[in-house]
């Protein structure tokens, strides 16, 4: 037997034990982990893209304080958590209101949060 092979049948062999693993499980394992990881994990297989980039995995990411309108106010609409996720690591996004800016510094711990003042003399 060449022992330059059983490596990499080895390799195969795991590979295709992992496969076998739910979906729903695989998601749950990967949003134990970072933003960062789960980007990684996308790339290992196509059972690890969809686990990755499903929404039970970046509600886990998103700050649980997120303001009710940043969900639905966004403009254009965000299809995916993950792409909800992403969309606030860019950089502040103004709310469809055109008055409130979201600034969610997601891999830090700080917020921020500000109204223009038209909205204050209402």
């Amino acid at each position: 037997m060449n022992t330059m092979t059983e490596p990499a049948t080895t390799a195969i062999t795991i590979a295709c034990e992992i496969a076998r693993l739910p979906v729903d499980l695989i998601s749950a394992s990967i949003a134990r982990t970072g933003p960062q990881d789960a980007c990684r994990a996308a790339v290992v297989s196509p059972i690890f893209c969809t686990a990755a980039d499903s929404d039970v995995v970046w509600n886990c990411f998103l700050p649980s304080n997120l303001p009710l309108p940043a969900l639905g106010e966004l403009s254009p609409p965000v299809p995916s958590r993950k792409a909800l996720f992403m969309r606030l690591s860019d950089g502040p996004v103004l709310l469809a209101d055109g008055l409130t800016i979201l600034k969610e510094p997601l891999l830090f711990t700080s917020k921020f949060y500000a109204v223009c003042d038209s909205r204050m003399t209402d």
